[in-house]
């Protein structure tokens, strides 16, 4: 177990995360932290991946969040996602963006960027989690749409993924195998 401050690295982590969207949003829908390092599998190699959902999205809280999420991956000692720093949007996109996977028939190569951005969202909210805050019943909803659309999308696209225990995992691994990818 890797200590930091005399705490559970994950621990710290976490307790950061809740203080800072806390700090920076005056209104939270809900977030949280997921991938990797919710479950525990993180490496020198990983970022830290959250979501966080507002009722509108401003400009001001945006740059304070960029500027927060670079500097809380160096503290701990972790790269950043240059190109998809957080998934920080509003609740309308989110919903938006799921009811576009869930209507969109899945094929392995994506010539639609929000499909692509959607089928991610999903496996955020359909994986592992951890240091939720928010409200529990505006995100439960979601997380049972994500469940549907990550497994329809896996069944059709690669069924041996079908075994794996996360299904953000299964994405991922679709993504490097190249079987789902975006074309741009």
């Amino acid at each position: 177990m890797v200590l930091e401050n005399g705490e559970p690295r994950r621990e710290t982590i976490v307790n950061e995360f809740r203080g800072a969207i806390a700090h920076m949003f005056e209104d939270i829908v809900f977030a949280f932290i997921c991938g990797s390092v919710a479950r525990g599998a993180d490496s020198s190699l990983s970022d830290i991946d959250m979501m966080i959902i507002v009722p509108e999205v401003k400009s001001s809280e945006a740059k304070q969040f960029r500027d927060w999420y670079f500097a809380f991956h160096l503290r701990h000692g972790y790269a950043p996602d240059r190109i998809y720093p957080g998934e920080f949007l509003s609740l309308s996109d989110l919903d938006a963006g799921l009811e576009i996977a869930c209507s969109s028939i899945p094929v392995a190569i994506l010539e639609n960027a929000s499909i692509w951005e959607a089928l991610v969202w999903a496996g955020m909210l359909s994986g592992q989690i951890c240091g939720f805050t928010g409200n529990w019943t505006s995100f439960s909803p979601f997380v049972g749409r994500a469940d549907k659309i990550c497994k329809r999308w896996i069944s059709a696209l690669g069924p041996q993924l079908l075994e794996c225990e996360h299904i953000d995992v299964a994405l991922t691994k679709l993504t490097r195998l190249g079987t789902l990818r975006r074309d741009s």
